[in-house]
């Protein structure tokens, strides 16, 4: 609804209209003006999603170089995220290491999920016991369901198809051409991340 004390228009003008007449005027005015707002926060918008998605592939380029810089797969998504976001912390990538190569080479969950989940919590967590779980939960459901859907799964022995706990293991990861296909896990992880955060901003 638009208010119309908005837009006066001065009872000298015009005297031959009528109050109706001008009631319409007014109207029209606050029309024009209401879509012209609208057309300019549309704008805002759409130049501030631009600017989200180079910033997110900026970062998924960044995950991929940490990733063949030597850091691996968790290391890399956390680092990458904490760096797009501005967070500047010597914890990181130090506690994502456990996480890397399927949790320590036990075949578990694939490392750039779970620095993914890590890099979820870092910005969207609580802080609080009284703050709620449920918007970093339901993200983190969101990524499993995402990347399995994606990728046939999200441990690292079904999506590797190798054992890293083994020498054999880990030369057939090698052999194989394993660590191209690791290095896009990592860079899908580190999108699928700021693009839930971006979507939750916009929400908000």
């Amino acid at each position: 609804m638009h208010e119309e004390a908005e837009f006066v228009l001065d009872p000298g003008e015009f005297p031959e209209w009528s109050e109706a007449q001008r009631r319409g005027v007014r109207y029209a005015l606050a029309r024009s003006e209401w879509a012209a707002d609208r057309s300019r926060r549309r704008g805002s918008r759409l130049r501030s999603g631009r600017r989200e998605l180079r910033m997110s592939e900026g970062a998924v380029r960044r995950s991929e170089e940490l990733f063949g810089s030597g850091l691996f797969c968790a290391e890399s998504v956390l680092l990458a995220v904490a760096e797009d976001r501005g967070v500047d912390c010597e914890l990181i990538p130090r506690i994502a290491t456990g996480l890397c190569s399927g949790l320590a080479r036990t075949g578990g969950l694939c490392g750039a999920v779970g620095g993914a989940i890590l890099a979820l919590g870092l910005v969207a967590g609580r802080d609080a016991a009284d703050e709620p779980v449920d918007p970093v939960y339901g993200l983190v459901r969101d990524l499993l369901d995402g990347f399995s859907e994606r990728f046939g799964g999200t441990s690292c022995i079904g999506l590797t198809g190798c054992d890293l706990a083994t020498e054999e293991g880990r030369r057939r990861f090698e052999e194989t051409g394993q660590r191209e296909r690791c290095t896009e896990y990592v860079g899908e992880a580190t999108r699928w991340v700021l693009e839930a955060l971006a979507r939750g901003s916009d929400e908000r």
